[in-house]
């Protein structure tokens, strides 16, 4: 079978985006760093990885159809769109303040002594690192 260059370079392209959204799962949700033991464990979390990926997205056009979610800049880069990381970094914070209005809601000693939000953001990235 034999095909135009037109036709390989379209078909790169289509391939393009799966490219894309592997390396994202790489870089953001960890996907070549996990940590089982068994066969049996990583086919079962390799597909979470992704359907977790696809929540993401899910999640994030529910939260920018609400308000448009803001790319993060870089004095040296200008995106002309949102990246996989804008839309993790505004899932994560919707869902730090529910879980913040949780907890303190739920725990009588918080509420009287409420821990500053600089030591719950520091206590998430800790939790996030390990």
């Amino acid at each position: 079978m034999e095909i135009s260059a037109k036709e390989v370079v379209e078909l790169y392209i289509l391939r393009w985006n799966q490219e894309v959204s592997h390396r994202e799962v790489r870089e953001h949700l960890g996907m070549e760093t996990q940590r089982q033991w068994s066969d049996r464990a990583i086919e079962r979390s390799t597909p979470l990885i992704f359907g977790l990926y696809s929540l993401v997205f899910v999640i994030a056009a529910h939260l920018h159809n609400r308000s448009p979610i803001q790319a993060a800049h870089c004095s040296w880069y200008h995106k002309e769109g949102l990246t996989f990381s804008d839309l993790l970094h505004a899932v994560r914070g919707v869902l730090r303040e529910h879980l913040f209005s949780r907890v303190l809601a739920a725990d009588p000693i918080l509420q009287k002594f409420p821990p500053s939000k600089e030591l719950l953001e520091a206590v998430l990235r800790l939790a996030e690192a390990a």
